[in-house]
């Protein structure tokens, strides 16, 4: 069947030329997703999984939340951690701690987790030299 154009026949494969092109990328770009894209874009986003904010005095209706602390030397305080993740993920152990040498780094004395109501890992006290682990 040959359409009319300006007195000119174009035939169905003259007039979709790009019909087979585009539907060619479209599976070779599905092929590169499903093949290496998905695990790329999951091992980026596993290289920051969580999004940790902190601040100082959450019971004192403080809601300035932050990346990082100052704090004088030798202060004992009260730190609040929101821990937002980027993925689905199930939370079986939260470890704490700080980079630097042991005897410049501050170590935390206790923790308390507000989602268990009552149990042995509601609060925990630490010795004031063992380390956290």
């Amino acid at each position: 069947m040959a359409i009319w154009f300006v007195g000119t026949a174009v035939s169905a494969s003259e007039r979709f030329w790009w019909l087979a092109p585009t539907l060619s990328a479209i599976a070779a770009i599905l092929i590169i997703w499903f093949n290496w894209g998905r695990d790329q874009l999951r091992a980026w986003r596993m290289r920051r999984g969580i999004e940790v904010h902190l601040t100082v005095a959450p019971e004192g209706g403080s809601t300035n939340w932050g990346y990082e602390l100052h704090v004088p030397p030798e202060a004992e305080l009260s730190i609040q951690l929101r821990l937002k993740p980027r993925f689905d993920y199930q939370q079986h152990t939260v470890i704490f701690g700080f980079r630097g040498k042991p005897d410049e780094k501050p170590e935390p004395i206790s923790y308390l987790n507000t989602f268990i109501r009552r149990g042995l890992r509601r609060a925990v006290a630490r010795h004031a030299r063992q380390s956290i682990r």
